[in-house]
């Protein structure tokens, strides 16, 4: 066969308007290569040579075809097939019909085809007894099979069930499927259903059950008995009164399992079933020994890990999305899953480091950055944090709420000079994008922040901001305790560093009003009377502050510990000067100050301050702590 043959004419099907015009002639070209096929010839065969159909001209086939009657109709029969389905896609239904009558006129055996008018007839054209002589018809000429008897009585049982003999014919038509074709699971798919819909459960039951006595090698026969099962028993999981059910669709399972001789599609269905009925350990030897046999299997894996997880194996769970991702390592997802495993296990080191590769992969937003950012810092992985940080205040330089958090880190590091830059850049981010984020509680931890680097002037101004805050924000005061801790706080900053000591007292007192049982405060009020040599109401004030801490629970702290030590001293109780301080080296044995004024007391060498005088104080900072 040479080009210009092939590039004759009419078999090439590129033109709707062939179809509508010479069904004959189409009917011949579908015939061609059904019998012919696509040779080497035609493969070979330039794109040019089909440009061109010839509507209006017809060529007879060509001599030594060899098309047999059956072929012919079989072409002709796909030629109205196709005819009818561009007429039902343009709501021509009655055409279609008519086409697709022609295809079965060709072709009795296309039973879901027959299926498909018959639906048409009833509900679209509304002639429910043509649809029904339709499949009586294919019945009558298809009854070696199965399915024109379920679809006859599918059809009565939806269309007829008003009618008592309708709905005895239908089930009779199911029941005579089962027994004419007791080795095809459709047909007790369509009777269980049919029991089912009609309330008698049993009779479902016991035919199910009959099955399972049936010979039948075919694991795919058991397969689907099995998916019928599971509708006839449902199952609740973790229902005691389940189990005896349960044992029952297992035998379903176990006998594709026998009869699959090794058919990979089998074992993973059957796992599949033990998976969703919950039945780990089984499902959990499948799925592992179909991954041996296909490694590559992500979809396996994922049911692996899915069962892992159900089970409350977390690491076997770990293992088995870390075998995803060394095969896919851009799963996002597989990452995040290992991360949120890791962190319900306490490592929040290897829970980290997933989290940033899905946000590495997937490109995550700003509000992704800042909830892995918060996990590092609440798990104290401060270094693993502002190197977080710091990319993605690259990525998100707009952002106020990542400068905010980066201090968090770099304040538990004592990097408080670099702390207090993105307090600043913060602040000034955040007056632009976010002015609700300055707030007493923003400006109370820049303040205390700028006081640990030093700068008691600066931190001063703040710490009074942030009061103007509060009286501003919440002037009902409703959280005593926040406006407590800000006053006690600028207090002590200055009797520590004998800055403005009668000023740091009104201000210390005040806190005591607002917060009386803070033992932190009840400190701040002792060291104040200290300061002022009212060594008695230090004492009392040290000591209650000592057993509000105790208390409360709380860790004593070697502040407090030193303060009740000097203060006794000053009193002249050397022994329990002593015995304080030393509580309070073993609490802090590496500050040197605390040890050297152990020593001073042991040995007597210690100054007593004098009583009655104030220390003076002073109007300039002390560099540093």
């Amino acid at each position: 066969m040479d080009k210009t043959q092939l590039s004759r004419p009419i078999f090439i099907c590129s033109s709707c308007r062939v179809f509508s015009q010479n069904l004959k002639r189409l009917a011949w070209g579908f015939s061609f290569f059904i019998t012919v096929g696509f040779t080497s010839s035609l493969v070979s065969a330039e794109l040019d040579d089909f440009a061109q159909v010839y509507v209006d001209q017809y060529f007879e086939p060509l001599p030594g075809s060899g098309l047999s009657e059956s072929a012919e109709k079989r072409a002709e029969a796909l030629a109205y097939f196709t005819v009818g389905r561009m007429q039902e896609n343009s709501d021509r239904a009655d055409e279609a019909i008519t086409s697709y009558l022609k295809v079965l006129e060709l072709q009795p055996d296309q039973l879901e085809l027959a299926r498909k008018c018959a639906y048409l007839l009833a509900s679209r054209s509304g002639k429910q007894e043509t649809a029904r002589e339709l499949l009586e018809s294919t019945l009558q000429r298809n009854s070696g099979v199965p399915f024109p008897y379920i679809m006859l009585s599918e059809f009565l049982s939806t269309y007829h069930s008003n009618n008592q003999d309708n709905k005895d014919r239908a089930l009779a038509l199911a029941v005579q499927a089962v027994e004419m074709f007791p080795g095809d699971a459709m047909t007790y798919e369509h009777l269980a259903k049919m029991y089912l819909l009609g309330k008698r459960n049993a009779e479902a039951q016991n035919l199910i059950k009959d099955a399972l006595k049936k010979p039948n090698s075919d694991p795919e026969f058991w397969i689907r008995l099995g998916k019928v099962a599971t509708r006839v028993w449902p199952i609740r999981i973790g229902v005691e009164e389940n189990e005896k059910d349960l044992a029952i669709l297992n035998e379903f399972y176990a006998k594709a399992t026998e009869y699959s001789n090794g058919n990979e599609s089998v074992s993973e269905r059957v796992g599949d079933f033990y998976l969703v009925t919950q039945q780990h350990e089984k499902a959990d030897a499948i799925y592992r020994a179909l991954i041996k046999l296909q490694t590559d299997r992500l979809d396996l894996r994922q049911k692996l890990a899915k069962v892992c997880r159900e089970k409350g194996d977390l690491p076997s769970y770990i293992e088995t999305l870390l075998g995803i991702v060394e095969i896919n390592p851009g799963d996002v997802e597989a990452h995040r899953l290992i991360a949120t495993a890791y962190k319900e296990l306490g490592d929040a080191s290897n829970s980290v480091k997933h989290e940033r590769l899905a946000l590495k992969i997937g490109k995550g937003s700003a509000k992704d950055y800042l909830r892995v950012a918060r996990e590092m810092v609440s798990e104290n992985l401060h270094e693993e944090a502002i190197k977080f940080l710091k990319e993605a205040l690259y990525l998100f330089p707009d952002n106020p709420e990542f400068p905010w958090l980066i201090t968090f880190p770099l304040r538990s590091s004592n990097q408080f000079k670099e702390a207090t830059k993105y307090f600043e850049a913060c602040e000034k981010s955040a007056k632009v994008h976010r002015p609700e984020m300055l707030g007493d509680r923003f400006y109370f931890n820049f303040a205390s922040t700028v006081e640990r680097d030093g700068d008691f002037d600066r931190a001063a101004k703040l710490f009074k901001k942030t009061i103007e805050l509060i009286a501003k924000q919440n002037p009902e005061n409703e959280d005593r305790k926040f406006t407590a801790l800000v006053y006690n706080y600028l207090g002590y900053m200055w009797i520590e560093n004998d800055m403005n000591i009668d000023e740091a007292g009104e201000l210390i007192k005040t806190a005591v009003d607002l917060d009386p049982e803070s033992g932190a405060i009840a400190d701040s009020l002792g060291w104040f009377y200290f300061k002022k040599g009212r060594y008695e109401d230090a004492k009392k004030e040290l000591l209650r502050a000592e057993s509000q801490m105790e208390q409360d629970g709380e860790p004593l702290d070697a502040v407090i510990l030193d303060h009740i030590a000097q203060t006794y001293y000053a009193l002249g109780q050397k022994d329990k000067a002593i015995d304080y301080m030393q509580r309070a080296v073993k609490l802090e044995p590496e500050k040197k100050e605390y040890s050297e004024r152990l020593a001073s007391y042991q040995s007597g060498t210690a100054l007593t301050p004098v009583q009655t005088l104030p220390q003076p104080e002073k109007t300039a900072p002390k560099p540093g702590l």
